[in-house]
Order: structure tokens, then sequence, then C-alpha cells
């Protein structure tokens, strides 16, 4: 290679390169190619998100909602269902049913702001339990309750309905022993225990109202219309009318005394109510007591420690029992010390307090309906119940009827004895006496002389 040669590199302007035969020849043929650039990839431009069914999900540039990079809901569908919710929503506020614009106020008839979002977002939803659905409650608490044969246990819908669950819960959490379970159901859904108080002190859910717990309320300085519905309830509460209250509300706003007196009137809600629940413990602790009184009175015992202890009061069950003297009118009946009965075909002999423990002392018995817990005489009449006809029936209303007198039925089936035994014997007589002149008139004797 000549040694005056220039190579001269594309782009390098002139600088020289010095040859060199040891160098190698790249043959013109064999051209170096730089790589082709990447394609360029458009990305996915998400422009906001939307909320459905409270989950948050994606739109895309034509306003699809997305969900792991896919069409969930197209933009068509999006703003069908959006109009048809702006369409539909309304609230009920004190049984008037009002319209609910794009911000979230409440219109009345003629369009006019009636309750603003704010006041709104501060009103506590208090359904009536006559409203209150047992299959939303049931849903609600994941605590649904099983028969016998483990199959779920259906309830109406109504009042009838709400009575058994709450009863059949309280039932079963008492026979499982599990009270951190009533705990835990009552301390989630307070409503609860409203309700099984009501029924223990009223025996329905007439005029029945929730009590509002206001204990883990905070006056907050931004939410006007928390405080404007504390103000109304206190003041509804000390007797205004709502008239009154919602002037004396803007008397507060106008005076910029709003959150300040709000701040007092929830103290006042908060010692009402709690009053109110002790009031209600307090009845319902004496009502117990007076039953458990009466109860004790009537048997004439009282079970402590899983003890009988007889209170000796004269006249109850166990006075009778253990005294063995009955009086019914003006009959007396006595009681055996040593009393006999029939078990499984033999024959066996009790004391008087045997036999009261069979008529009191409670027994677990496994029924078709589950374990239940009664005396072995209450267990006997459920059984005797299952076999009884329309004649024990005619017989119960017989004696009532009669007042308890049962002696003609007696008397009637002892006449009826006799006669069978008075024909008997007159049909043997009879049957011997003709027997007898048969047998006379038959014997001829003939003499011949």
């Amino acid at each position: 290679m000549p040694d005056d040669l220039k190579i001269v590199l594309p782009g390098e302007g002139n600088r020289v390169v010095p040859s060199d035969d040891t160098l190698p020849i790249i043959p013109a043929s064999n051209p170096i190619i730089p790589a082709a650039p990447a394609p360029i990839v458009e990305p996915v431009i998400v422009e906001k998100e939307i909320e459905i069914d409270n989950i948050k999900y994606p739109l895309d540039k034509d306003g699809n909602a997305l969900k792991d990079g896919q069409i969930f809901k197209t933009k068509v569908e999006l703003d069908t269902l959006s109009a048809s919710q702006a369409q539909d929503e309304q609230a009920e506020i004190d049984g008037v049913v009002y319209k609910i614009d794009k911000i979230g106020n409440a219109l009345d008839d003629q369009g006019n702001i009636k309750f603003t979002k704010e006041q709104l977002d501060a009103m506590t939803e208090a359904p009536e339990a006559g409203e209150l659905k047992v299959t939303d409650l049931i849903k609600s608490t994941a605590i649904p309750i099983y028969d016998s044969e483990g199959n779920e246990v259906s309830y109406e819908d109504n009042e009838k309905g709400l009575i058994n669950y709450v009863t059949d819960v309280r039932e079963t959490s008492l026979q499982e022993g599990a009270l951190q379970f009533q705990s835990a159901l009552v301390n989630k859904f307070p409503i609860i225990q409203d309700i099984v108080t009501h029924l223990e002190l009223h025996g329905s859910l007439k005029d029945f109202t929730e009590t509002p717990d206001y204990s883990k309320v905070t006056i907050s300085k931004e939410n006007i219309g928390q405080q404007e519905s504390v103000v109304t309830q206190a003041r509804i509460l000390r007797g205004d009318t709502p008239q009154k209250a919602a002037e004396y509300v803007q008397y507060l706003k106008d005076a910029k005394r709003l959150e300040e007196e709000a701040t007092t009137e929830l103290s006042f809600l908060n010692t009402h109510y709690n009053e109110q629940r002790t009031k209600n413990d307090q009845q319902l602790a004496a009502q117990r007591q007076a039953e458990q009184k009466a109860n004790d009175e009537y048997w004439g015992v009282s079970i402590k420690n899983n003890e009988l202890h007889p209170i000796n009061k004269v006249g109850s069950v166990y006075d009778t029992i253990t005294k063995g003297t009955v009086q019914i009118g003006n009959d007396t009946f006595t009681i055996p010390e040593k009393i006999k009965y029939t078990r499984d075909g033999q024959v066996k002999f009790a004391t008087r307090q045997e036999f009261f423990n069979y008529v009191y002392v409670p027994m677990k018995v496994n029924t078709p309906d589950g374990p239940l817990t009664m005396s072995a005489y209450d267990y006997d009449l459920a059984m005797q119940n299952q076999s009884r006809t329309v004649a024990h029936d005619v017989m119960d209303a017989f004696k009532v009827f009669t007042g308890g007198d049962i002696s003609q039925i007696i008397k009637q089936a002892i006449k009826e004895n006799e006669v069978g035994r008075i024909r008997k014997l007159r049909s043997s007589s009879a049957s011997e006496d003709v027997s007898q002149h048969n047998s006379k008139s038959t014997k001829i004797v003939i003499k011949r002389d």
C-alpha cells in the first residue's frame, strides 16, 4: 500500500488516519450498516378515574373504564349509568322524598335547596324497626341460625320474623356460652340491644325508636351541617318546635356562635341519652328481679350455684309437695311419703322430694328442633300432647263445663258394669231354671198296674 494513502472516515472531517499494511481491508461489498431505531410505542394516556360500586377504575383516552388493562365498561355504558343515577337519586327525610342534584343538595318540588350536601352528610340513617329487613340484618351481621340438621333457618321480613331472629340469636349465644359473641354483635350493631331491651320492657316493637349514640361524635369546625343538626336535635329535645329550632340555628350562624353552641349541645345529647339508657337498664333490671321473685315464690325454691334452696313460702309448689297435703276446694288429698309409679313396665317408688325434682328441676333434652332445657314433667307432657286425640279435648272441655265434676261419667260407667253383671246373672239363672224345668218335664214315670 502506498505510504501517502489517506483514509478519511465519514463525519470526521479531514482527520487523517495513518495507513498500516497490517490493518485488514473491509470489502466494499460488506458495508457497515447502523442498527435501525426502535419503533415508537404510543403510551396509553390515563386521563382520570371513575368510581363504580366503591371501586376506582382508570379511564383511557376515549373515556372507557379499564380493568386489568382491558375495557371494563364503554363510555356509552358509563354515560347511561351516570344519567340513570342522576335521575333516580333521591333521599327521604322525615317522611318527605327529595331529589338530589349533581352537587348533592336535596331539592323540594319547586327545585329549591331544602338541605345542603353538608347537612345531608351530617344526618345519620336510622331506619325504623318495622322497615328493617331480617334478611339484610342476617347478611350484614353474617350470623345465620341453623337448625338441628344443619340447615339455615329462614325468617319473615316483618316484626314477627325480627323478634324470632333476635330471640334465636340470644338463645343460641346463651346455649353456646358465647357471651363474647353477643357482646361483639351488640358492639357492631347497637340497635340489637335496643330491640332486646324494648321487647323485654314492652313485649312488642310498638313505639320503638333507636337510641342514638353520640359518644363517638366530634364537632368538626368545617362541617356546618353537622353543627346545625346537633343544635337542632338538642333544641327539639328541650321542647322547641322544628321551626323554632331552625330560627335559633340561623341566629347562631349570624352571631358566629354555631360551633360553640354545637359543642355545648353535643354534651347535652350525650348526657340525655346516657340517662335514658341508664333508666331503661334500671327498669329492665327491676322487672327481671320482680319476675324472678314471683317465679321463686311460686315454686318455693331458688337456684344458687346449681343447688336448690327452699325459701319457706307457704302454699308454694315445694311447700305443698313436701308437706304432702293438697287442698282443692273442699277436698283434701294426701301425697304419700313413698310414691309408687311405673316406668318402662316396672313398678318403682319415689320420695316427695324426688317427685318435686321431677316437676321442677331442669334437664337437657335433645329434640328434633335442637337441644332444650325443661323438667322431666314438662317433657312427659310434651310427649303426651303428641298422642292427644279429639277424645282428650272433649274430656277436658267436659271437666271445665261441669266445674271439674266427672262423677257422672264414672257413675255411668259403674252403672253399665252393674247392668252387664246383673244381666249375666239373670241369664245364667234363667238358663238354670229352664234346664231344671226341662229336666223335670222330660222325666216321665209310667206306672203300670
